[in-house]
């Protein structure tokens, strides 16, 4: 009997000890998930504000070049009228 408690003593220490050991590897791999996610929730932001300064720079965009497009036609219709001007002289 006394062999048998012995033995259940030493099992149970066994699995104490076993399940501190799952509890540290539970405790790393969650450490290194936090991390990782930490990681790419930093890397979307990054990109998330990459493409909030692409959309205003292709909003500025857009506006210089309806801009040049008014002063290039400005410029044809000047362009014109001197070269119609000319074909009376």
């Amino acid at each position: 009997m006394l062999s048998d408690i012995q033995q259940l003593q030493e099992s149970q220490a066994q699995t104490a000890e076993t399940v501190g050991q799952i509890g540290e590897v539970v405790t790393c791999l969650a450490n290194v998930t936090y991390a990782g996610f930490t990681e790419i929730t930093k890397k979307i932001n990054a990109l998330v504000d990459a493409q909030i300064r692409t959309e205003e720079n292709l909003v500025r965009t857009d506006s210089n070049v309806a801009r040049t497009d008014e002063n290039l036609k400005n410029l044809i219709a000047i362009v014109k009228r001197n070269l119609s001007g000319r074909k009376g002289e």
